[in-house]
């Protein structure tokens, strides 16, 4: 069997859900073709689903042998790396991403969670803030600026980018509970449980619990 048909049937192993038969089939694919990136970028994203850094981090090594120069390729390195619990290495990889894709605001949300880690909500809120520029729409960013602007008691400052995402994707449960939550911040309960009461209808246990039992309070 070729390595495109072994890649092709890991994908189908891994939509069954089978991620332990679909990793071992991507093995198999990479002693095929050593040096297909696309391989090793499966390879570590199965890894990290199976919940085995360390795999996705010799895969990741591999991949950046193969091009050292690629954003994508170091944001996965940088991802695999934190799944291993190496932070310090994380946040030097997201750096080195961000400088070869400025405009990149996966970079950007992700080393702003290595830099809460490091506990430097400083510069993580710099770069919520331009990641969120970057693209308004997107859930991640948005959810992880308001979370912070939440700790930091700036309400006022979250409520206009998740309305905003909501606006685009009104069906986004965790950001109803971040704008509830931001709403009743600022004293306006009324607006907050109808948020509320949308993120309490969401398929997310932890999102759904935690909209009910601020309903209570309301």
């Amino acid at each position: 069997m070729s390595w495109q048909a072994l890649k092709t049937k890991a994908r189908e192993q891994l939509l069954a859900g089978d991620v332990g038969l679909s990793a071992h089939t991507l093995v198999e694919a990479v002693r095929l073709a050593p040096d297909e990136p696309s391989l090793y970028v499966d390879l570590i994203q199965v890894c990290l689903l199976a919940g085995s850094a360390k795999d996705a981090l010799k895969a990741a090594f591999e991949l950046r042998r193969i091009d050292p120069h690629s954003a994508k390729f170091a944001y996965l390195h940088a991802m695999a790396s934190l799944a291993a619990g190496d932070v310090h290495a994380a946040k030097h990889i997201l750096e080195e991403s961000l400088r070869k894709a400025p405009n990149s605001w996966e970079a950007r949300q992700s080393l702003a969670q290595v830099l809460r880690l490091q506990k430097d909500d400083s510069r993580a809120l710099q770069l919520l803030e331009e990641a969120v520029r970057l693209a308004p729409t997107e859930e991640g960013p948005v959810n992880d600026l308001a979370v912070l602007l939440l700790e930091k008691q700036q309400a006022a400052r979250a409520v206009g980018p998740l309305e905003q995402l909501l606006a685009v994707k009104p069906d986004q449960t965790g950001a109803h509970l971040n704008l509830a939550l931001a709403l009743v911040q600022e004293g306006k309960q009324a607006q907050a449980r109808l948020h509320a009461q949308a993120a309490a209808k969401s398929d997310d246990t932890a999102i759904a619990d935690q909209a009910r039992r601020l309903l209570e309070q309301l």
